[in-house]
């Protein structure tokens, strides 16, 4: 069974392109956060709410984005990592 989840934040070209990422046995691709529906992606792992970054902590999450996204990243520290407040 996977021992790390991850998410990706963006799911076009270079999410998709992360198949290291979904297909290493070790990992589980717990969720994608992606602006609108994206084909080949589960609804199920699929987020377009900020929001939902932080009731979803993961062990790795990988920015797959423009560098618009990047505000992304505290919402998912927060939910993520205990020593960030």
């Amino acid at each position: 069974s996977p021992s790390h989840r991850t998410g990706l934040l963006g799911y076009g070209r270079i999410g998709r392109d992360h198949d290291h990422v979904r297909d290493d046995t070790d990992l589980e691709l717990d969720y994608a956060f992606v602006c609108s529906g994206k084909e080949g992606l589960p609804a199920a792992k699929r987020l377009t709410d900020p929001d939902e970054l932080a009731d979803r902590p993961v062990d790795l999450c990988v920015e797959a984005a423009t560098r618009e996204a990047a505000y992304l990243g505290a919402p998912v520290l927060a939910a993520s990592d205990p020593e960030v407040a």
